[in-house]
């Protein structure tokens, strides 16, 4: 699946009903890649619902270079994506709930939401 139309989705939503201006930071050789669907549109709603009292929001998307993560004896790659801006705390248990189900991983700082997950290609 290529990640870009669903990013553009949610952004497309949120700011269709607020004023808040997008910038987006993807790294243009991002490949597609295999996602639990279901999982992953609640990780993207949860985090983006969390930012939209913001006036910006900032997406990236990227590898982490020279980092891996073995599963069933295979390395694979690990991609990053960081919505960042002040956000509401309210959000927090439910995306870490979320991530485990999908086996990613949700990192929070005061400003940002950083969720990181295995690259598993298509």
């Amino acid at each position: 699946m290529n990640i870009y139309p669903l990013l553009d989705l949610y952004i497309s939503t949120i700011s269709s009903s607020r004023d808040i201006q997008f910038k987006k930071e993807f790294d243009p050789t991002f490949p597609d890649l295999r996602l639990d669907m279901d999982g992953f549109t609640k990780l993207l709603n949860k985090s983006f619902t969390s930012f939209q009292q913001a006036a910006k929001i900032i997406t990236k998307l990227s590898l982490k270079m020279g980092e891996y993560i073995r599963f069933e004896k295979k390395k694979y790659p690990i991609f990053t994506m960081i919505v960042e801006k002040k956000r509401s705390y309210h959000y927090k248990h439910n995306l870490e709930s979320i991530t485990a189900k999908i086996d990613s991983i949700a990192r929070f700082k005061s400003n940002e939401i950083i969720l990181t997950s295995p690259l598993i290609s298509a």
